[in-house]
């Protein structure tokens, strides 16, 4: 039963916001769930870093500085055998700026189908989730007039999947890179989720619009950064805060930190919203590894593996 609940509230409008007892009013909910443990290790404080392949859901912008080709890809196994996962590829073109592409999933089978308060069932059905994305972005495209700003777009296709219902959109994310005056401070800013919203089964449901607002601060020649993000869905009156800190070991281990808060912490214990995590780096190759725990609900283990060519 607590698997029929948890695939309701993931694949038809409730996901990631439901196991943060912040039930939302807007559909496609799987969208909220970040990609990268590397950020996601960080609090969320990633609008104004953004510098690798996880760019497109966090700021498409973060892409314009990427100086060579990415493949990056994460998993996590959420609770209750749910999957979620996301695998992209990143690309610079000189003299045109980044392309890059996406796709991110969620998946949950054999959810066992019920028409009656029975303790049988009457089969199985599952449950996909799916987000297509591609993104263009471009170191200063408008330098006369916004010096030192890099802009970046994501145009995605949408689809979710309920047993025989299908439901299926298009979104737009839009993002700027302000490379301050002061040396290695940097200001970003993205919206998500820009779309006519979703119609599943008889009701159409707008998207989660979110707007994100951070800042990023490097020391130490790289080794140290320090972020911070500020995030509003607009639409389900939700606000956000993360911060988080990154420190590099020989430019071979990654050890990161973060708190993000906004979280009921009353119904899921005061450790939701702390974050960590660790990275190895070698050869172009990087693992990335995330905790992100949840209270009663469980602990949440992210990886990542990308490689630059």
């Amino acid at each position: 039963m607590k698997k029929i609940l948890i695939a309701f509230c993931i694949s038809t409008f409730s996901c990631y916001c439901a196991y943060a007892s912040d039930v939302g009013v807007t559909g496609a909910q799987f969208l909220k769930i970040g990609t990268g443990a590397r950020p996601m290790g960080m609090g969320g404080a990633f609008t104004a870093v953004s510098d690798d392949g996880y760019a497109s859901y966090w700021n498409p912008s973060g892409f314009a500085r990427l100086e060579h080709q990415e493949i990056s890809s994460t998993f996590l196994n959420y609770f209750e055998d749910v999957k979620f996962g996301f695998v992209g590829y990143a690309r610079p073109i000189p003299r045109i700026g980044v392309i890059a592409g996406g796709v991110t999933y969620l998946t949950l089978d054999d959810i066992e189908r019920r028409t009656g308060d029975t303790e049988t069932a009457d089969g199985t059905f599952g449950a996909d989730d799916v987000c297509t994305s591609i993104s263009y972005a471009q170191r200063e495209p408008f330098k006369n007039i916004l010096p030192d700003v890099d802009l970046g777009v994501t145009l995605k296709f949408i689809s979710q999947k309920l047993d025989d219902e299908i439901a299926q959109t298009g979104a737009l994310d839009c993002g700027a890179l302000y490379h301050t005056p002061i040396s290695n401070l940097d200001i970003g800013m993205s919206i998500s989720n820009i779309g006519p919203g979703q119609k599943f089964i008889s009701e159409r449901d707008p998207l989660p619009l979110l707007m994100r607002l951070g800042g990023a601060y490097r020391l130490l020649n790289d080794t140290l950064l320090i972020a911070s993000d500020l995030d509003h869905y607009l639409i389900d009156q939700k606000l956000y805060a993360g911060l988080g800190c990154e420190y590099w070991l020989l430019n071979m281990i990654g050890l990161r930190a973060g708190y993000r808060h906004g979280y009921h912490t009353d119904s899921l214990g005061s450790i939701v919203g702390l974050t960590g995590g660790v990275s190895l780096r070698a050869f172009n190759i990087q693992l990335d590894y995330a905790f992100v725990p949840f209270g009663e609900l469980g602990d949440t283990h992210r990886f990542s593996l990308s490689a630059k060519f």
